[in-house]
């Protein structure tokens, strides 16, 4: 009697994505699901709230309150999104329930946490040439009441606003011979406070509000605007990790904004890029970095029946893993996970900001100065000093930090929390991770393969009670911590997070493993296959027709479209 034949684990993961697929065309036939369709799905999310947002109802109370009906009209259509929609190539039909969440936050941070008409600002420029010959014509009548123009961009003095060594909305202000400035705590000399890639000497900055009296076309640009980034940059709501200009001293007033106060590094480790070839080397040294790493992890991981099915106490491991101790396999595979969620945000960002830089110019043409663009991840010295807090909160991408904490903001503008509490930190926190393990839960609903929505939020809670416990050990011994030298509380919080990393991430490895997320080709051409690396397939090229976004044909003509 002979026992199972034995199958390469590429074979089965194969075999196991057209499973995954054919399970889609069947619910498809059925009725049970539908295609993840562009426009289709992104009209209610996108498109109706920027048309909404340019209309002006700062003095039309009713239509401000309209934006109710517009949002649940938003959470129901995200909701049915999550549920309904879906695609064949896994890696789609995943992010089609974190767009439809991301959608709702989105929408929850710009028409309930907060009041853009009333409060946004952006950062706009303006030809100086015409703006000092109307200066000029004014004080050739006599009328020196206006804005001095200053011509090479440096000092700009306004109502409200110091100049020189002064102080600026509570920090320190730059002198002119080269003195200090302190943004968020940071302190920074004068000549790194330059914003890269604005042209001060032909254009001057300045804070626009919402132009309420402008033409349509103004305010839909406004609003457009609004809805098209991620972290704010840019605008004065920016979340205060990347580098951006101080916010205005007198909101709503269109003065000048202080380029000066732009620094190439923040206290976080966000740097902006003082040249175009550095910020072009940087993100396609980080797009060819990430393709290489998905193309290497994808064959690597392919050898291991554990991200494929599961594996199982009886599967054997792999070559790579089988010369491990036991109790380092575990370890193995967690840091490989993280490697792979590392560089697949990476990559993604990293693309967004090269088509902001070379594509959106055209729409907005602040999106062509370096400033607004700054790295995905912070410095690493931010976990070595402040632990998971700061692993987090600080060194973690902050592309979701908006809406996370948004209702904390939310709160504290209420009178609800007070300012510098423990419970404000503690409902920051609570928000932060609940909402991450929501939208990563909501891309797990929309997969087609079953499994535990729950297994995301139960990570990211986790994550805040590391964060807790690690900063309460802290307080109670830091006496004797602060006596140990810089290294070795370093290492102690390197070793803290790696630990509480590994210990808690198995919950979302196991849920991505479920939802077939490694079966899915990262990359289109697989350099390591064409070098015969491939355990069973070494075809160079890795798409395919279920993978490619298609034209579909739906009930009615507006549920037409490509499915993604």
């Amino acid at each position: 009697m002979t026992g199972p034949i034995w199958q390469p684990s590429e074979l089965l993961a194969a075999t196991l994505l057209e499973t995954y697929r054919d399970m889609f065309k069947a619910a498809l036939a059925e009725g049970t699901r539908r295609n993840f369709i562009l426009p289709y799905d992104f009209i209610p999310s996108f498109f109706l709230p920027i048309l909404y947002m340019a209309i002006p109802h700062t003095k039309r109370p009713w239509l401000y309150q309209a934006r109710w009906l517009l949002l649940a009209f938003i959470v129901g259509f995200n909701v049915q999104t999550m549920a309904r929609a879906s695609s064949t190539n896994l890696a789609m039909s995943y992010a089609a329930g974190m767009y439809a969440f991301w959608s709702i936050m989105h929408n929850f941070a710009l028409l309930v946490w907060m009041r853009p008409q009333f409060e946004a600002e952006r950062v706009q420029r303006r030809k100086r040439q015409a703006l000092t010959s109307t200066v000029n014509m004014e004080m050739s009548r006599g009328d020196t009441s206006g804005s001095q123009i200053p011509q090479d961009g440096s000092a700009v003095r306004r109502e409200g606003q110091a100049v020189g060594n002064g102080v600026l909305n509570g920090h320190s202000g730059p002198g002119l011979n080269g003195s200090t400035i302190k943004e968020n705590g940071h302190t920074t000399t004068q000549s790194e406070q330059t914003a890269p890639g604005a042209n001060t000497a032909v254009y001057e900055y300045y804070w626009q509000p919402f132009p309420e009296h402008g033409t349509f076309l103004e305010r839909l640009h406004w609003s457009l605007d609004l809805y098209a980034t991620f972290r704010g940059a840019g605008w004065n709501w920016c979340v205060r990790v990347i580098p951006n200009p101080q916010a205005p001293v007198k909101p709503l007033s269109g003065e000048l904004v202080r380029m000066d106060t732009i620094p190439l590094r923040t206290a976080g480790g966000y740097k902006t890029y003082p040249t175009t070839s550095a910020f072009l080397r940087a993100k396609l040294g980080a797009i060819l970095f990430s393709i290489l790493s998905l193309d290497f992890l994808k064959v690597l991981l392919m050898r291991d029946l554990f991200f494929i099915d599961g594996g199982g106490q009886s599967s054997p491991l792999p070559t790579h893993l089988a010369a491990l101790p036991s109790w380092l396999v575990p370890f193995a595979r967690h840091a490989l996970f993280l490697w792979a969620l590392y560089v697949a945000i990476l990559f993604f960002l990293s693309v967004s900001d090269l088509a902001g830089f070379f594509a959106l110019r055209y729409l907005f043409p602040m999106r062509d100065e370096l400033w607004q663009y700054s790295s995905i991840f912070g410095s690493l010295s931010q976990v070595l000093d402040r632990g998971l807090a700061g692993f987090w909160g600080l060194w973690w991408h902050q592309t979701f930090r908006v809406p996370f904490a948004g209702p904390t903001g939310w709160l504290l503008r209420k009178g609800y929390l007070a300012p510098r509490t423990f419970k404000v930190k503690a409902a920051a926190m609570l928000f932060a991770f609940f909402q991450s393990g929501l939208l990563h839960g909501a891309g797990s609903w929309s997969s087609i393969p079953e499994t535990k929505i729950w297994y995301p939020m139960v990570f990211f809670m986790l994550s805040g009670v590391g964060v807790v416990v690690q900063s309460a050990t802290c307080a109670f011994f830091k006496a004797e911590f602060s006596r140990l030298p810089r290294a070795v509380r370093r290492t102690g919080n390197a070793v803290y997070v790696l630990l509480w990393l590994h210990l808690t991430v198995w919950p979302l490895l196991k849920d991505f493993t479920r939802l077939g997320v490694w079966l899915i080709e990262p990359v289109p051409v697989s350099i390591f296959r064409a070098m015969g690396f491939g355990q069973v397939e070494n075809d160079v090229w890795r798409i395919d027709h279920d993978t490619w976004p298609h034209w579909v044909r739906g009930k009615y003509w507006w549920q037409s479209g490509f499915a993604l």
